[in-house]
C-alpha cells in the first residue's frame, strides 16, 4: 500500500504527522463550555481537511459532529446557502419537517434552538465548516453574520450553548474571521497551521522511503535534503516522497541529485498548488507584494495586510525579525513566475544537520535544478507592470543609494526627502507612516483649510481647476443587472430589473492626483470634521498622511487617477470638497454607478454590448498600469462618462451584499457611512480582464484598503455653478 499521499489523509493514516498540539486544542474546544468558535486556517494544502478527519476519531460521542465541504455548494446564493446548510445538519441533529423552508438566518436559529432543546444539557452539536473559499461573497458574509447572531444569542437561550463551529480555510478566511475589521474576529479562537517541524517531516520522509525498501540510514539522509528545499510544507514533503519512491524502484540508491530532480519535476508540472498560489496572487493583487518578498525580506509586523495574505495563500512565513519566501522550492518557482532575480540574502536558512557522509545533503550540495520556464498553459500570467513609460516626466536624477535592496535598472526613485519604495509594491501600513510631504504644484491652487460643519464658507468666486468636471444622468428608468441569457453575468448580478433614479451628476473621469493634491496638501488628512468615526481612527492607527503610492512617480502623475485609496479616504475628500465648493459632493451608490457607466438599457460595457478592443484600459490593453484619465473617448458612456471601464477600481457609497432587486435608500446619511462591513467597487481596472470591467460587474472589500488600482467618481444631486 502506498505511503505517502497528497489528498486528505483519512482517520489513522501513518502519514498524519505534527499536528499533536493542534488536535489537542481543538478536542478541548469541542468539549469544554462554549466562548468561542474555532477557526483552523493556513496556506493551501496544509493539512486543514486532514487535520478535521482526525478530531473526528477523539471526540465522544456525547458529541454529535456535522462536516460540511462547501466545495459541493457550488456558488450558490445566500437562501440556497442556508438551505443546504439545514438539510446537512438534518442528516445529523432533526430539524422538523420541512428543511428545504429554512432559507434565512432567523429560521435557521428557530429550527436549531427547537432541536438543541431536545437533546440532553451535556451533549454538543459541532459544525465542521470546511472550505469556505467555496462559497460565493454574498453567501459567505450573510453566513458570518448569522453564526456571529447565534454566538450573541447563546447568553439569552440556552439551547445555542449546546452549538460550536469551527470554520477551516485559507486566505478567504482572512476577512471573514481573522483580520481585525472581520466579522466573526472577536469570537473565535484561531488555531494557524504551520509546516511541520523538523524532526517530523523528516521521519515522515524516512518512514515512507523504508516502507519503500530505502536503508534507513540513506533514508533518514535523503528526508533531510527534502527538509532543504521544503522545509515541512504537508503537501511539498508527500510530493518529494511520492516522485523518490519512484526513482527508488529503479533499484539504485537515491542521492542528492534525485532530490533536486524531484524539485525540478514538481517545478516544471506546476501542480495545483502552485497554479492556486498564483491564482490567488492575482485575485488578491499580491505579485508585487510577492516581487517584494523575494527581493528583500521586509521586517516582520502583522500589520503588513499584503505580507500576511501571502502567508495565508502559502507563500510567505515569518522568520524571525522578518518575512521570507517559505521554503527555496516556492522561491525558485515564483522567481521565475514573477521574474525576480532573488539575492542569496533571501534565501530561506536550512538548519544546521550533522549528516552522514554517504549522501552530502547540505543545501549547498544539493543541486539547484536548472532554470526552466515554468509557464504553464493552463494559468494565465498577468502582463509585468512597466516601470518607466516615456510619457510619464522622470523625476530628477538624484539618485538614491540602498544597498539592500536591488533596484530594478530603469527606475529612477530619487527625490531627497522622500525613501521610495524599491517596486511597486501593495500598501504597507509601515510604509505609509510618512510625515506629510507637501507636493509643489504651481498650477493648482492650495485651498484654505474649511470646516465641513461650516455653512457659511464662501463658494470660491470660480470653479477651481482641481473640481471635477461633471456629466449629467437624466432622472428616469435604466435597466440595473444582468440577465439569465448573459454567460458572463454573475449570480450576483441577477434579477434584472428596471430602477428609477432622479436626475444627478457624476465625474465625467476618476478623480486625479491633481485633483486629489489640494486635499492632502490642505487640511485633508489632519481634519476630523471629514472622516467617519472608524476612519479616522483607522488613519490615526496607521499615520495615513496620503494615498499608498502617493510619492511613486509612476503613479502620481496629475493627470492620471490617484491610486492607493481607500473608501475612508474617499468618503474624507467627498466631505472635504463639499466644504471647499459650498455645493454637496458624495461617492455614487452603485445604482448611479451602473447607469452612468451602461445608459438605460444596460448596455454590458459603456460603448454598447460587443467587445471592442482599444475602447478601455484592461487587462487585454496590456498596459500593465493606470493611463491618464479620458484616454479612451471610444469607450464614453451613453452619458459621456469615460473611463468606466477598466483604468481603476471605483469605491461606491454602497454596503456590499445588497440583494437585488436594488432598493432606493439614503446611502450617504452619517449612519450608513458609520455601518461596517464591506463597500462596493465597480469598473474593473487595468488589471483585470473584460468580463471584470462589465458595467454590471460588482466587487467589493473593506474600507481600509488600498490598491494600486483602487480609486474614486465623484457624484452630486445638481450641478455646480459655474461648471
Amino acid at each position: 500500500m502506498a505511503f505517502f499521499s497528497t489528498t486528505v489523509l483519512g482517520p489513522g493514516s501513518p502519514a498524519f504527522r505534527g499536528r499533536t498540539d493542534e488536535l489537542a486544542r481543538l478536542v478541548r474546544l469541542c468539549q469544554d463550555e462554549v466562548t468561542k468558535y474555532g477557526v483552523i486556517y493556513g496556506g493551501r494544502q496544509n493539512g486543514k481537511t486532514s487535520l478535521l478527519y482526525q478530531l473526528r476519531t477523539q471526540l465522544p460521542d456525547s458529541v454529535r459532529l456535522c462536516q460540511i465541504d462547501f466545495q459541493a455548494f457550488d456558488r450558490v446564493p445566500p437562501e440556497r446557502a442556508f438551505v443546504m446548510l439545514a438539510e446537512h445538519i438534518h442528516e445529523v441533529l432533526p430539524l422538523g419537517a420541512d428543511v428545504a423552508a429554512i432559507t434565512s438566518a432567523p429560521r435557521l436559529k428557530a429550527r436549531l434552538r427547537e432541536a438543541l432543546a431536545q437533546t440532553p444539557d451535556d451533549h454538543r452539536l459541532v459544525l465542521l465548516l470546511d472550505e469556505l473559499g467555496a462559497l460565493s461573497p454574498a453567501s459567505r458574509e450573510a453566513l458570518s453574520y448569522a453564526l456571529r447572531s447565534f454566538f450573541h444569542e447563546r447568553l439569552l437561550a440556552p439551547q445555542l450553548q449546546k452549538l460550536l463551529v469551527i470554520f477551516s480555510g485559507g486566505v478567504e478566511l482572512y476577512t471573514m474571521a481573522v483580520s481585525g475589521v472581520s466579522t466573526l474576529h472577536s469570537v473565535c479562537d484561531e488555531i494557524y497551521l504551520p509546516d511541520l517541524p523538523h524532526t517530523e517531516a523528516v521521519q515522515l520522509l524516512a518512514d515512507g522511503l523504508q516502507v519503500a525498501g530505502v536503508a534507513p540510514p540513506l533514508s533518514t539522509d535523503v528526508g533531510e535534503a527534502v527538509f532543504a528545499r521544503v522545509a515541512g510544507h504537508p503537501y511539498l514533503t508527500q510530493r518529494m516522497g511520492e516522485l523518490l519512491v519512484g526513482y527508488a524502484s529503479r533499484g539504485q540508491p537515491l542521492t542528492a541529485a534525485d532530490v533536486a530532480r524531484a524539485e525540478a519535476e514538481i517545478i516544471i508540472a506546476a501542480p495545483p498548488l502552485l497554479r492556486d498560489i498564483h491564482s490567488d496572487m492575482r485575485a488578491y493583487q499580491l505579485e508585487d507584494a510577492a516581487r517584494r518578498l523575494l527581493r528583500e525580506q521586509p521586517r516582520f509586523s502583522r500589520s503588513h495586510d499584503d505580507l500576511v495574505r501571502l502567508e495565508l495563500i502559502g507563500l510567505a512565513k515569518c522568520d524571525g525579525d522578518y518575512w521570507a519566501v517559505r521554503n527555496p522550492l516556492l522561491a525558485t518557482a515564483f522567481r521565475e513566475r514573477l521574474g525576480v532575480e532573488m539575492p542569496p540574502a533571501v534565501q530561506v536558512a536550512t538548519p544546521a544537520v550533522e549528516r552522514p557522509p554517504a549522501v552530502p545533503v547540505a543545501t549547498s550540495e544539493v543541486a539547484q535544478p536548472p532554470a526552466v520556464p515554468v509557464e504553464n498553459p493552463e494559468v494565465e500570467m498577468p502582463p509585468a507592470v512597466p516601470v518607466a513609460t516615456p510619457e510619464v516626466a522622470q523625476p530628477p536624477a538624484v539618485p538614491v543609494a540602498t544597498p539592500a535592496v536591488e533596484m530594478l535598472p530603469a527606475v529612477p526613485v530619487a527625490t531627497p526627502k522622500v525613501e521610495r519604495l524599491p517596486a511597486v509594491s501593495v500598501e504597507s501600513p509601515k510604509m505609509e507612516r510618512l510625515p506629510a510631504v507637501p507636493v509643489a504644484t504651481p498650477e493648482v491652487e492650495r485651498p484654505s483649510a474649511l470646516s465641513v460643519e461650516n455653512p457659511k464658507v464662501a463658494r470660491p468666486p470660480a470653479v477651481q481647476p482641481w473640481v471635477p468636471v461633471l456629466v449629467r444622468v437624466p432622472a428616469g428608468p435604466f435597466l440595473m443587472g444582468s440577465s439569465d441569457v448573459d454567460p458572463m453575468a454573475d449570480v450576483n448580478e441577477k434579477p434584472q430589473h428596471r430602477l428609477n433614479l432622479p436626475i444627478y451628476w457624476i465625474g465625467k473621469t476618476p478623480v486625479t492626483n491633481a485633483q486629489f493634491r489640494p486635499f492632502v496638501t490642505g487640511d485633508g488628512y489632519s481634519n476630523r470634521v471629514y472622516w467617519t468615526a472608524a476612519g479616522w481612527d483607522w488613519r490615526e492607527e496607521e499615520r495615513i498622511v496620503a494615498p499608498a503610492y502617493w510619492d511613486d512617480w509612476r503613479w502620481n502623475a496629475g493627470d492620471k487617477p490617484v491610486v492607493g485609496v481607500s473608501w475612508f479616504e474617499a468618503v474624507a475628500y467627498c466631505r472635504w470638497l463639499s466644504a471647499q465648493t459650498s455645493h454637496p459632493f458624495r461617492l455614487p451608490s452603485e445604482a448611479e454607478w451602473e447607469k452612468a457607466a451602461r445608459g438605460p438599457e444596460g448596455r454590458i460595457w459603456p460603448w454598447g454590448n460587443t467587445w471592442q478592443p482599444g475602447y478601455c484600459n484592461s487587462e487585454e490593453a496590456k498596459i500593465g498600469k493606470a493611463t491618464p484619465v479620458g484616454g479612451y473617448d471610444k469607450g464614453a458612456s451613453y452619458y459621456a462618462a469615460l473611463d468606466m471601464a477598466g483604468n481603476v477600481w471605483e469605491w461606491c457609497a454602497t454596503r456590499w451584499g445588497k440583494r437585488y432587486p436594488y432598493a432606493i435608500k439614503d446611502e450617504w446619511g452619517q449612519r450608513a457611512l458609520e455601518q461596517d462591513g464591506g463597500r462596493v467597487l465597480r469598473g474593473g481596472s487595468w488589471h483585470r480582464s473584460q468580463n471584470c470591467v462589465r458595467g454590471a460587474y460588482r466587487n467589493y472589500n473593506h474600507p481600509c484598503y488600498r490598491y494600486f488600482d483602487y480609486g474614486l467618481r465623484v457624484v452630486s444631486y445638481s450641478p455646480l455653478a459655474g461648471g
